[in-house]
């Protein structure tokens, strides 16, 4: 396990043993994209497999599969079998978490403009 790894299997466990309502699966696909905002994971960076990610942060592997397809729903993640879990070299998110494209655009720097079919 490298250091990346590490790093994110302690703010696994740290978010996860947080008392709150969110669910865990949540938790977890939370703290994952946290850790790629933060540069703790890199476009193309290999996660660890569901049983050694439940393993190390005491979760149900069900837990880190929900997680998981939630992160790939999002476009974080590609799975692939036989292959693995990478982070998408897609994927950006903002700090301001912005919900559409068009505000996301915006923080980008860039202007938006709308246009009416022709």
């Amino acid at each position: 396990m490298n250091d990346a790894h590490l790093s994110l299997i302690q703010q696994l466990c740290t978010r996860l043993a947080e008392i709150d309502n969110t669910p865990l699966y949540v938790k977890f696909a939370e703290t994952v994209k946290f850790a790629v905002r933060t540069g703790v994971l890199h476009q193309g960076d290999m996660l660890p497999s569901e049983r050694e990610l439940g393993q190390q942060t005491g979760v149900s592997r069900i837990t880190v599969r929900k997680a998981l397809e939630l992160l790939e729903q999002e476009g974080v993640i590609i799975r692939s079998q036989g292959y693995g879990t990478q982070i998408s070299d897609k994927f950006e998110y903002s700090l301001k978490e912005a919900k559409g494209f068009s505000q996301q655009v915006v923080l980008l720097g860039k202007k938006t403009k709308h246009t009416l079919g022709q």
